[in-house]
């Protein structure tokens, strides 16, 4: 480290900031860490990533992982759906085993006031978006049935590859609307936005993506936001995460997006890698400082802090870690 962090000062925070936390370790150990480097939202996996196995928390755990969560002050903790989840998969078994696998993390939801479970679309297989659809939306309403009315299941925009639903703007919001379901809504990841051919490097290029999402599927679906910087090229359709402000997005084009008044409040996540309590704790200040619209200040702060933290290795799959662990272990 080449400066003292805990003397700079954090900038006050206009929305929920947090990072997605592994919880191999165990639950107590992803609140602490949660709390130690600053969050206020978090985002973790209901169990193992990569696979389908699901158990219900004790409801002495539950309670003790609810209360956890609150008295560390995150506000929402989010859920983020197994990568396994296709639901428009044409494949009966493994449609079968992702509207359970959706059932599950909303359930996952439930027993920790998680208010919001995002989820990947899949892909329709060559099936067809039509095809695709049907199986999606109809998956979405089963694994939502009898659910509170609190929670809500969230679809991501993605990088737009081959056969993947909602693989631009506007199918996204066909999908939203043809769900026609109250507690269906949106997440957006900013690398995904870029992926897809979103130029969001300048104030310009945000507004017209902002507009395009507001057109396209409406603001008012947009419940959480996914911050993350990417190293891959512009249209380039590659999920690939990286730290803020090293990538190709960059400072000032994340600094647009967390400033912009139409998505004023909604809470911030972080898929970036994670290196650990006291490296994460200055990504998240660069993040508010970000969110301060402070661009400059940020890019000086994090680069002399982590004067390594410009390395091509800190990257991540977006469909495969999330800037997670690796996921092996289920929720303790």
């Amino acid at each position: 480290m080449q400066v003292e962090t805990s003397t700079i000062p954090i900038p006050p925070l206009t929305r929920p900031l947090g990072r997605h936390i592994g919880t191999g370790p165990g639950m107590s150990q992803a609140i602490a860490q949660a709390k130690e480097i600053g969050c206020t939202a978090a985002q973790i996996f209901p169990g193992n990533p990569k696979g389908w196995r699901h158990t219900p928390l004790p409801p002495e755990r539950a309670t003790a992982g609810r209360l956890g969560w609150a008295e560390a002050g995150v506000a929402p903790l989010t859920i983020h759906a197994p990568y396994l989840i296709n639901l428009a998969s044409p494949d009966d078994n493994l449609y079968a085993n992702s509207t359970q696998g959706v059932r599950n993390s909303l359930s996952r939801g439930v027993e920790l006031g998680a208010p919001f479970v995002t989820v990947h679309l899949g892909s329709h297989k060559g099936t067809g978006p039509e095809a695709g659809a049907a199986r999606l939306i109809a998956a979405t309403h089963a694994a939502l049935e009898g659910m509170p009315d609190w929670l809500y299941l969230l679809l991501e925009n993605n990088v737009g590859a081959g056969n993947s639903m909602g693989n631009t703007l506007d199918a996204l919001g066909n999908l939203v609307r043809d769900a026609a379901h109250p507690h269906i809504g949106v997440c957006i990841d900013t690398a995904h936005l870029w992926g897809a051919g979103y130029d969001l490097t300048t104030a310009e290029g945000v507004d017209r993506a902002v507009s395009e999402i507001d057109r396209a599927i409406g603001l008012q679906h947009v419940r959480v936001l996914h911050i993350n910087d990417s190293p891959m090229g512009l249209d380039s359709h590659r999920d690939q995460h990286t730290y803020l402000g090293q990538g190709n997005i960059g400072y000032e084009g994340l600094a647009a997006v967390l400033t912009h008044p139409g998505l004023a409040g909604i809470p911030a996540i972080l898929e970036t890698p994670d290196g650990g309590p006291e490296e994460e704790l200055i990504r998240l200040r660069t993040a508010a400082l970000l969110s301060a619209g402070d661009a400059e200040g940020a890019r000086a702060y994090q680069e002399a802090a982590l004067p390594t933290g410009s390395d091509e290795s800190g990257t991540v799959p977006g469909d495969d870690t999330d800037g997670s662990d690796s996921g092996t272990a289920a929720l303790p």
